[in-house]
């Protein structure tokens, strides 16, 4: 994210961290399930350990990392304040910087609330919307429709942000991150969909195969992306995408 000196640019940013600390502060105030203390744990662990496998996307100042299967895996079998912890907590250990780099404040703040509040929608399309009360409603779709709803408020506030930063057509700035990153939340809502069904009969060892699968995901992107850079990639002008750093 650029420096920030547009005044519309200040008060949208302004806007999502207030809307990241509603939904921080509403999470604090919600009862968390019981028993499932140390299911939080163990996903919080993993999200963290994958939200470091990040690529660098090619000609874009931002990254992507491999922890949306166990955000969603936290949406779907979890509560909503344990949820929102999850996708707090792994996507402030993405944002820290590697060996060298200095931390952002408003950059992590703003991913932060990005994802907090898509979190709470997803959370919300999935578990107490319309289809969530039908009776054709089935387990394995929870994910689907959180990861669908997750990726359309996730993206629309990295587009708004970039628009107004740099002075980008916002439908432009939309389209390239959905082409650039959309694959990734359709795989995501993919394993997401499995692990939930799996649950019930391998427990915890879902959340572990689910971590060794993105990070075979994680190098094949690392490798394609260089191999994009050696060969001189299209500069794509947006400057963040699916959980930037």
């Amino acid at each position: 994210m650029t420096q920030i000196k547009s005044n519309s640019a200040k008060i949208f940013i302004g806007a999502m961290l207030v809307a990241g600390v509603a939904v921080l502060g509403r999470s604090l105030m919600l009862a968390w399930g019981a028993g499932h203390h140390a299911w939080v744990l163990y996903l919080a662990v993993l999200a963290v350990a994958a939200s470091r496998l990040r690529v660098t996307l090619p000609g874009v100042n931002g990254s992507m990392s491999m922890n949306l299967p166990f955000i969603l895996l936290a949406m779907s079998r979890l509560s909503f304040a344990e949820a929102v912890l999850i996708a707090g907590l792994s996507t402030f250990a993405q944002s820290l910087p590697r060996k060298g780099g200095r931390l952002n404040p408003i950059h992590t703040s703003f991913n932060m609330s990005n994802i907090m509040f898509a979190v709470a929608v997803g959370f919300w399309a999935s578990h107490a919307g319309v289809l969530g009360h039908s009776k054709m409603w089935d387990v394995s779709f929870v994910p689907v429709v959180a990861c669908l709803t997750y990726f359309v408020m996730q993206t629309l506030p990295v587009a708004g942000v970039i628009s107004l930063t740099e002075s980008k057509n916002a439908v432009k700035v939309w389209r390239e991150i959905a082409v650039l990153s959309f694959p990734y939340f359709v795989l995501s809502a993919g394993i997401g969909a499995v692990g939930v069904t799996a649950l019930h009969h391998l427990n915890w060892s879902v959340p572990a195969v689910a971590l060794g699968i993105m990070y075979f995901i994680y190098r094949s992107y690392a490798r394609y992306f260089r191999e994009m850079v050696v060969a001189g990639p299209v500069q794509r002008p947006f400057a963040a995408a699916a959980g930037a750093r």
